[in-house]
């Protein structure tokens, strides 16, 4: 099965250095610890945003390091608590070193947009194969981010104004991940993701993380990749199941009651690989999804899907 990234990744192009390309509405300068290497610093390297309506490009950080070089960054997800408060993760690591390939050297990045700019944020890494996928701001001093450790399982951090810091999760194995997340209050929050062999959702009930069960079929290459909770008692998640007959990936999602998951019947294209990879509900009975599939064969092109529940 071929896993479709459903993660927006800007890559360096011509002229430009590698970096996070953030897109905003018509409308930096921090230092981060990388372990052994020394002090890194903040240069902006992307061109200057251009005025006028629209979407518009919000210069980011560009992070790089005397002995390691240039960072290379993505950013994998953003949750806005005003229009001067938005706090975006990834992950940032130095591919080369005195001019030679080396392996690599890097961690979690969490970066904040104040109404003006866009600054680093300090953040713990249990090692340098971390990376944080997605966040969720109740306020601009709650924030919830989840990711994962490469053979260390899944990984969540808290923002609670002035820092960052890790929350015990529990990782059903070493290749657990967490790709989503979503939080109604600052002490309710869902994630989800993979237990590297099929779907994976985590409760925050403000004072710990508790595994959910999902549901078994489809289990084996399934795996939420997003989410979203308008309550307690009402979350949404979004991703890829696996067809019980044909084998293939099919779109996958669920909704939680407030007592237990329960697979949706989704409208499927023909072709043999369709995944749900983003979910946004605006109310109990109100949920849009997006994705894509995948038409195989001689071939091989992606188009985009989108799906609607309406209760």
């Amino acid at each position: 099965m071929r896993k479709i990234n459903f993660a927006l990744v800007a890559t360096a192009s011509a002229g430009l250095a590698a970096g996070a390309l953030v897109l905003a509405p018509a409308a930096s300068s921090a230092s981060l610890r990388t372990g052994p290497a020394q002090p890194a610093v903040q240069r902006n390297l992307q061109p200057p945003p251009r005025a006028g309506k629209g979407w518009t490009i919000q210069p980011t950080p560009v992070i790089s390091s005397s002995y390691w070089g240039i960072a290379s960054i993505q950013l994998t997800g953003v949750s806005c608590a005003s229009a001067s408060s938005c706090t975006s993760v990834g992950s940032y690591f130095y591919v080369y070193g005195h001019g030679r390939a080396h392996g690599p050297q890097g961690g979690t990045l969490a970066e904040h947009w104040n109404g003006s700019k866009w600054k680093v944020q300090a953040t713990p890494s249990p090692s340098r194969f971390s990376t944080l996928t997605g966040v969720s701001c109740a306020s601009a001093t709650r924030c919830t981010a989840v990711g994962y450790t490469y053979g260390g399982g899944t990984l969540a951090e808290h923002w609670n104004g002035r820092k960052w810091t890790i929350q015990a999760t529990r990782s059903p194995s070493s290749s657990s991940g967490l790709t989503g997340v979503s939080c109604a209050s600052a002490t309710r929050c869902t994630a989800v993701g993979s237990t590297g062999s099929g779907t994976l959702a985590e409760r925050w009930n403000g004072r710990k993380w508790t595994i959910q069960a999902t549901p078994i079929q489809p289990s084996t290459g399934s795996y939420f990749a997003s989410v979203s909770c308008v309550s307690v008692t009402s979350c949404t998640a979004t991703g890829v199941g696996i067809d019980k007959v044909s084998g293939n990936p099919i779109a996958l999602a669920e909704r939680w009651n407030g007592r237990s998951w329960r697979i949706q019947a989704t409208p499927n294209p023909a072709e043999p690989a369709i995944g749900l990879y983003g979910v946004s509900c605006d109310s109990a009975i109100s949920c849009t999804a997006v994705g894509s599939y995948y038409t195989g064969g001689a071939t091989e092109f992606f188009f985009s899907l989108a799906e609607h529940w309406q209760g």
